[in-house]
């Protein structure tokens, strides 16, 4: 089976990446600084770098806590009609603005937030920023602009399915998550995309875009002075309202393992579990990191370099309030890759890791975290969801000695704790599973 090893040498050119990064890409760490500040009931976060590029997330908090059946996709297809028009910006003059100067707008629908973000060059941050303003605060909301929106969603939820590794995690998602709120999409699904009016959105927009809702994050090469004027400007003129996010129910505990199989005619098997896993705000959090980092090695390592049984294999940790972690493959010889990865899981969970591994695993992690940061999106992305869904955005920036702390013993802790449990979605041949290994 085809496929390319993580070797030691990809490994110490990732670290040279590292290293000339910053210098290629216009991003200097060295000398930036962070700060929070509150304009009108509006917290901002910036951090100042030396960069040629500037971008702007800006959070609207509570993703699927705000929707419910009927509406879900409102926000992507709210602010996805948004970026097609304003009052200041019509279509067209938007379109030829943004290719002009080379800025993006982008939504991001996830589940405890919905991201609009802004990236620029750094020279043209004040035209972009009155763009991304305008489009935020005074939509056009056309019906043009919302079927266009509303097409293009469809055709993404569309595409989901279509494709065997999104369909098979959707599958296992909504399997774990059955009676959770993360059980709504917040990219919507196709039937109620199609039933939001563009008087629902008009209504939303109304409603919901409030200062209280709000987290601005800025990375770039700006003054302090510089984005109070502006955020005083543009988004003091909006009312604060009285916004809180529900508390989501707790998952673990609540878990059995589980299998939901579809049966499908492709060529190879894809298989995905979600698991219960420690959230951003949890001590056990970056030892769970480094135990699935380890664990996506081994199952790398076993299931597919030595035994051939499956295309692909990895585990990942997600970042979410009621978190998870999920672990995938695609294999033409289901059972008996499952058996090895089972085994593999019980090793971690019942022997200490050798002190070699897990400082090479933690090196790794930490190098892969900094090569992370050589992109301003992913600094403002990351500092936001540490402050809404950690212990709050400085933890961003604490994650290598986190990570340092970790010790085998931690590792076999929390894989005793999490990885069990484990709710299987499997698209496939349904002839090719034997059932009773999934319920681990």
């Amino acid at each position: 089976m085809r496929g390319k090893p993580i070797t030691l040498l990809v490994r110490l050119i990732t670290l040279l990446m590292v290293i000339i990064l910053p210098f290629t890409s216009g991003v200097s760490t060295a000398g930036c600084d962070v700060s929070e500040f509150d304009i009108d009931g509006l917290k901002v976060i910036l951090k100042k770098v030396d960069s040629e590029v500037t971008a702007v997330s800006l959070f609207f908090k509570g993703g699927v806590r705000n929707i419910d059946p009927s509406n879900q996709g409102i926000e992507p297809l709210l602010f996805g009609t948004a970026k097609r028009g304003s009052e200041n910006y019509p279509m067209d003059l938007l379109h030829s603005e943004l290719a002009r100067m080379g800025t993006s707008i982008f939504v991001i629908p996830k589940m405890d937030f919905t991201i609009v973000s802004l990236r620029c060059l750094s020279r043209y941050f004040d035209e972009s920023w009155d763009i991304f303003t305008d489009v935020l605060l005074h939509p056009a909301l056309d019906e043009k602009g919302v079927e266009l929106a509303r097409q293009e969603l469809i055709a993404r939820v569309r595409r989901q399915k279509d494709l065997p590794d999104s369909h098979v995690r959707m599958v296992a998602w909504d399997l774990f998550y059955r009676d959770h709120p993360y059980a709504l999409k917040p990219q919507g699904t196709e039937s109620s995309l199609l039933s939001i009016s563009t008087a629902d959105l008009k209504e939303y927009h109304k409603n919901q875009v409030i200062l209280s809702r709000l987290l601005l994050v800025v990375v770039g090469k700006v003054d302090q002075s510089d984005i109070e004027d502006k955020v005083v400007s543009s988004f003091g003129k909006l009312p604060r309202g009285e916004y809180r996010p529900k508390l989501l129910p707790e998952v673990k505990g609540n878990r059995m393992p589980g299998l939901k199989v579809v049966d499908r005619d492709i060529p190879t098997n894809y298989i995905c579990g979600v698991y219960s896993a420690p959230g951003l705000k949890e001590k056990e959090y970056y030892p769970m990191q480094i135990a699935i980092n380890i664990l996506s090695n081994r199952l790398f390592e076993e299931v597919r370099t030595k035994r051939g049984l499956v295309y692909q294999v990895y585990t990942s940790l997600d970042k979410v309030s009621s978190n998870d972690g999920i672990l995938c493959l695609t294999t033409q010889e289901p059972s008996a890759a499952m058996e090895v990865i089972f085994l593999e899981v019980g090793r971690l969970r019942n022997e200490l890791v050798e002190a070699k591994v897990l400082q090479d695993t933690i090196a790794i992690s930490i190098n892969d975290y900094y090569l992370s940061k050589g992109s301003v999106s992913t600094q403002a992305s990351m500092l936001g969801r540490y402050e809404l869904n950690g212990s709050g955005w400085e933890d961003y920036l604490r994650i290598e000695d986190k990570m340092k702390a970790v010790t085998p013993e931690d590792i076999m802790e929390v894989a005793r704790e999490y990885l069990e449990n484990i709710n299987f979605g499997f698209l496939g041949d349904p002839g090719k599973i034997d059932r009773e290994l999934f319920l681990f």
